[in-house]
């Protein structure tokens, strides 16, 4: 695996962490070399999660310019994980108030049962779960608490938006806050539709700052938590680390029972190459039926190694949800079809805020779509082309 020192650096922290051992930081580390990897660490989701340990690292090099500055951006990163959680404890009041089933999903409440606080785990919105019939509920309530949506649609309109996509996202200007309504969460992932009515009689009980939620079953909330990761190409090591502590939690019959929940899903290989990714970055101890199912999959070390470029250079690279390794990843010939007709064809917000249609016309979007996607790849080819001409300068 071809990671950079300081990822290196950072794997090896987490691995330690995991297995409960104190991170030994190797010497001769250059100067400044710890506002590097202060920077790298917040850009993968882990400063708060290795915070203590980056701590003892600069006591152990007497960077005490380091520490002051690290010890601030903790105490930054704790008082807005609490600012937020406060805020989802807000939202979720106000629409259960008004009759509407709301279960948070990742986020603070993920942060605090995996980890134990809300501050452990970077997330800069707040993900709501509900039926899509609450949608335009939802939508008008969080408008009259100060959110604006991204969209302006009538009730109309947004029956026919949420039968194309499967989320919709508010705004607060004051406080910088995303709020993300989901209706369904495999994101075209999965051959079947994971909606709430399938859930809402089997939904748990969690804790966000000593408040009591609702909470997604946990075999149904960790095979969320591995399609989310995969749609983005696990770009945060904090993805995989999530994804690692929650597989500790299942005992080998639970997890011979998740097995058989994703085959039926149809997304088996998202699965296990989430876990296989773990495995292969984190040291994650794999049961053995996990271990000898993966095996079966030669081309995982492949995609392991394209997933880690990805990580690298996730800046200068475009959507990964164009990715070849979304593809391999579905379950048969049929599904990798299926996938890129609906990558291709079914609309998303972008289109709508692009090009407002009347209701009767919003047929044209599944059209308008693969036109739009053809146009963004030859104006991409054109600056790539005319980048290397002048040497990058335009």
């Amino acid at each position: 695996m071809n990671l950079s020192f300081k990822n290196q650096l950072l794997c090896d922290a987490l691995k330690a962490q995991m297995h409960g051992r104190s991170f030994v930081w190797p010497s001769g580390l250059p100067e400044g070399f710890w506002d590097e990897l202060m920077a790298e660490a917040e850009d993968q989701g882990l400063f708060f999660l290795l915070g203590s340990s980056l701590l003892e690292g600069m006591d152990l090099y007497g960077d005490m310019e380091a520490k002051e500055k690290c010890a601030v951006r903790l105490k930054g990163y704790e008082n807005r994980s609490f600012q937020l959680s406060i805020k989802l404890l807000k939202i979720l009041g106000l629409l259960q108030a008004e009759g509407i089933v709301a279960v948070p999903v990742k986020g603070p409440l993920l942060a605090e049962y995996l980890y134990g606080d809300v501050a452990k785990r970077t997330f800069a919105d707040l993900d709501i779960f509900i039926y899509e019939k609450d949608l335009f509920s939802a939508v008008e309530i969080l408008e009259k608490a100060g959110y604006s949506p991204e969209l302006k649609l009538s009730s109309r309109e947004m029956k026919k938006f949420s039968n194309q996509e499967y989320d919709f996202k508010l705004y607060d200007a004051k406080s910088h806050t995303i709020v993300e309504l989901h209706w369904e969460l495999s994101g075209r992932y999965t051959k079947k539709p994971m909606i709430l009515e399938d859930y809402a009689g089997r939904l748990e009980k969690a804790s966000v700052l000593g408040k009591v939620v609702d909470k997604l079953p946990d075999s149904i909330d960790f095979i969320y938590l591995c399609l989310h990761s995969a749609k983005h190409c696990f770009e945060r090591f904090e993805m995989l680390y999530a994804i690692a502590i929650y597989y500790q939690k299942f005992s080998e019959e639970e997890l011979d029972a998740l097995l058989e929940i994703v085959s039926s899903m149809k997304c088996r290989k998202i699965f296990l190459f989430s876990l296989y990714m773990c495995h292969r970055l984190l040291g994650l101890d794999l049961s053995g039926h996990i271990t000898s199912e993966s095996a079966r999959y030669s081309y995982f070390d492949t995609l392991v190694c394209r997933v880690l470029y990805f990580i690298e250079n996730r800046h200068d690279l475009s959507d990964t949800r164009f990715s070849t390794t979304h593809i391999r990843l579905q379950d048969s010939v049929l599904l990798r079809g299926a996938f890129i007709f609906r990558l291709i064809f079914t609309p998303t917000c972008k289109e709508w805020h692009l090009f407002r249609l009347p209701y009767r016309l919003t047929f044209l979007y599944r059209w308008i779509r693969p036109f739009r996607l053809a146009v963004a790849y030859a104006q991409k080819r054109l600056f790539a082309k005319t980048s290397v001409r002048t040497g990058g300068q335009r």
